[in-house]
């Protein structure tokens, strides 16, 4: 607990409570599995399906870079129509779209310019500028209360 008490202020202690204490907790767990499998997974990569490190760090980074992209479309979709049914449009894509099937999909979409930018109109729609701001006025409210 000396630790806790060291890294983590008193005061913010106090005021994490509830849902609020559940989501950081939940993040910290998710946090603390993805670094343990993502440190494992070059290891796993080079060692048993025999890709050299180069390009299992490449294919993390291309991950990584997909991540980044797509933060901002979901966090869109999240803010508009809510935490639950973004995740189970998720899961059901996730569960649809195979490796191939995907490979398919990008190669048609590399293959049709006007489809891309109509793409491109309807998710700088969905775009939300203020929400970095947002997100930091509702923590400092959340903090100082």
């Amino acid at each position: 607990m000396k630790l806790i008490e060291t890294l983590v202020p008193a005061d913010f202690r106090s005021s994490i409570t509830g849902p609020l204490r559940r989501y950081f907790t939940g993040t910290f767990v998710s946090c603390m599995g993805q670094g343990l499998t993502l440190s494992l997974f070059v290891v796993y990569l080079h060692n048993v399906r025999g890709f050299s490190t180069d390009f299992a760090t490449l294919l993390l980074s291309a991950a990584a870079l997909v991540g980044i992209g797509s933060s901002p479309v979901w966090g869109s979709l999240t803010d508009r129509f809510g935490p639950i049914r973004v995740i189970m449009v998720a899961v059901i894509a996730d569960a649809a779209l195979s490796g191939p099937r995907l490979a398919n999909e990008v190669g048609r979409l590399i293959g049709d310019p006007a489809r891309l930018a109509a793409m491109s109109r309807a998710s700088l729609a969905l775009a939300r500028p203020d929400a970095a701001g947002a997100i930091a006025a509702e923590v400092l409210a959340v903090a100082h209360k």
